[in-house]
């Protein structure tokens, strides 16, 4: 959102207007079935409803769930990933087009990360479909590696994600991304009714014959080989959080996806060793996940005003003093007039960790 796209409940609203009028009557249907008090469904949450359907009525047109038949399920699963692609391909080339073109600054934010020469493999975990992070880091002309090999039609390999031997392990200069929820870049290839099928990647190309985009939403894929990806993800940040001594930093998650949720709070209940850093753009977010995270003293939550830190809540407050000892311009992570901290804000994340040595 700080590069200008659509965040999920404005996707949301873009992709059900864009629906086919029939098909927005079937997502009415399924809305109804995701009836919270606390806010409106949104697209991940309904496709995750649409899967279910897809796998209890078998894509059958003569079975039915929720009035909704295994095909319409299955028609309409194809055109919200088709629409979910359309319209975040535009908005990423409106957002680069566009005079206040912030794509530098996840470039920016990559050059750091790969000039931190420590022995230590570089990470990233991430939510978003959109292909953003791969554009950054291939205009810096740096090495990266997300599960697939090959140059064809590069397919998903589980195998060289998991850690093997030292041997056999990707470089560890190599930063890794890990995309939970899938991409804009991979599509679910049919295969004969031995092999199954499998998941490749076609960066930005568009392959008529792959019509189903992999999208992951919130809760597990309803086959085995689809959701493969997904599986391995979910295991290699298991195995991060809870795998010796580091520093877990989450900014723009505002812990919406409960089986990511589980998994984070795992780590931190499982490695005492694990601190993780949580960078909220809005004090809500804070809210929604307080009571979860009181429990642990290796977690620190930051919003605009409030923080919680070694399971403790309470409130910013600008030492005025500790300015006039010339510690520097501070608004890089504190907005003086509104009295707030900002570095939940990606843009003003990136600032500070690219100007700050002491992070280093």
């Amino acid at each position: 959102m700080a590069l200008g796209l659509p965040g999920i409940w404005k996707l949301t609203e873009l992709v059900v207007d864009n629906l086919s009028t029939e098909n927005r009557e079937v997502v009415k249907i399924i809305v109804s079935e995701l009836d919270d008090e606390k806010c409106e469904p949104h697209i991940e949450q309904i496709l995750n409803k649409i899967r279910m359907i897809r796998q209890v009525t078998k894509d059958s047109e003569n079975r039915s769930y929720v009035e909704v038949n295994g095909l319409v399920a299955k028609e309409l699963d194809i055109e919200i990933c088709k629409q979910i692609y359309m319209i975040l391909s535009e908005e990423e080339k409106k957002a680069i087009e566009s005079e206040e073109n912030n794509s530098h600054y996840t470039e920016r934010f990559f050059a750091w990360l790969n000039n931190n020469r420590q022995n230590f493999e570089k990470e990233i975990f991430t939510l978003n479909y959109d292909m953003v992070f791969e554009r950054s880091l291939e205009n810096l002309k740096l090495p990266y590696y997300d599960g697939f090999v090959g140059a064809y039609e590069p397919f998903f390999c589980p195998e060289s994600i998991e850690k093997l031997d030292v041997m056999n392990s990707i470089p560890v200069s190599w930063i890794k991304i890990w995309k939970m929820h899938g991409s804009l870049g991979w599509y679910w290839k049919k295969g004969s009714s031995v092999t199954g099928g499998k998941v490749v990647r076609l960066g930005v190309q568009v392959n008529e014959e792959l019509d189903e985009l992999v999208i992951y939403p919130s809760k597990e894929k309803y086959e085995s080989s689809r959701k493969q990806p997904f599986i391995t993800y979910v295991d290699r940040l298991k195995n991060y959080l809870r795998d010796g001594e580091g520093i877990f930093v989450i900014s723009g998650y505002s812990f919406g996806d409960e089986h990511i949720n589980d998994v984070i709070f795992d780590g931190l209940r499982q490695n005492n060793r694990l601190h993780v850093i949580v960078l909220l753009f809005s004090n809500d977010d804070l809210n929604r996940i307080k009571e979860d995270v009181m429990n642990f003293m290796n977690i620190s939550v930051l919003s605009p005003n409030y923080a919680i830190i070694s399971g403790k809540h309470g409130e910013w407050k600008l030492d005025e003093e500790e300015l006039e000892d010339g510690n520097g311009d501070i608004t890089d992570f504190w907005d003086i007039d509104d009295n707030s901290l900002v570095i939940g804000d990606f843009l003003k994340a990136v600032n500070f960790i690219t100007e700050h040595k002491e992070v280093e």
